[in-house]
């Protein structure tokens, strides 16, 4: 019913900030990188 469908939405939403939490994190370290060359 419909808490199925919310459950999804908040699945898909988890998702998306785990995804940009790991971008985020390459994107860290990468500059980190720069820094220290």
């Amino acid at each position: 019913g419909k808490f199925s469908v919310f459950s999804k939405i908040l699945r898909s939403i988890a998702k998306v900030f785990k995804g940009v939490g790991k971008v985020r994190k390459q994107f860290k370290t990468a500059s980190d990188l720069d820094k220290n060359q």
